[in-house]
């Protein structure tokens, strides 16, 4: 397999320096994708022993979301980052026709949360003890059961 050399900035340790390194690369495969990196933040999932900064990435195909050219990839990260942190586990216990799904709290994941627990065919509780987010969740969710 072909491989090429990349010149990067890596740590060994979270608490270590960064300092120049060469990484030997595969050369993409068929079904990779890479992805060329325009802003970078901090994710739950980013957190490793090993860091470093990169300019791009690759990944396989299966787990690539295209991002409509005309949608500002700026505004559309955090809320990529929000609906897969709500949709996961709503998924993972079946949320749907059926099935009562209560969301704590009405700020940006709830808002979300809420409206993939509907999409899903789910009825939805909302437990909130501001009156202006029961309000909200009342525009967003009409089968929303709203408690103070």
């Amino acid at each position: 397999m072909k491989t090429k050399l990349i010149k990067a900035y890596g740590t060994g340790a979270a608490n270590a320096p960064l300092h120049p390194l060469t990484i030997c690369r595969r050369e993409l495969q068929p079904h990779d994708v890479e992805i060329e990196i325009l802003y970078c933040g901090i994710c739950h999932s980013d957190l490793h022993a090993i860091g470093g900064f990169s300019e791009s990435i690759v990944v396989d195909e299966n787990y690539v979301l295209h991002v409509p050219e005309k949608l500002d990839l700026a505004s559309a990260a955090p809320i990529l980052c929000a609906e897969i942190t709500v949709y996961s586990p709503l998924k993972h216990w079946n949320a749907g026709p059926g099935k009562k799904v209560g969301i704590i709290g009405i700020g940006g994941l709830g808002h979300m949360a809420i409206k993939i627990a509907k999409a899903m065919g789910a009825h939805v509780v909302v437990f909130s003890t501001s009156i202006s987010k029961v309000n909200d969740a009342k525009r967003t969710s009409f089968r929303s059961e709203l408690l103070t």
